[in-house]
């Protein structure tokens, strides 16, 4: 597994360690944002959401990692 994080065009890391510390910092950033996050792969499925997105949907997260999310999110345009 490619442990590489992309930050962004002038910052890449490899380190293990850095690379945890990171995604605990995003991962702790977007939960305290107050916003629903939902994140998915190139599949279309989620990988990601935080607790606002689980309230929302009324689904843990074990429930919607690895869905599609045009299944498990219907998006109404009033």
């Amino acid at each position: 597994m490619n442990t590489d994080l992309l930050l962004d065009s002038t910052i890449s890391c490899d380190d293990s360690a850095t690379v945890k510390c990171l995604q605990a910092l995003v991962s702790a950033t977007i939960e305290a944002i107050g916003y629903a996050v939902i994140t998915v792969d190139n599949n279309g499925n989620i990988d990601y959401v935080n607790a606002k997105a689980e309230n929302l949907l009324q689904k843990n997260c074990a429930e919607l990692n690895g869905r599609p999310f045009a299944a498990m999110v219907q998006i109404v345009n009033e």
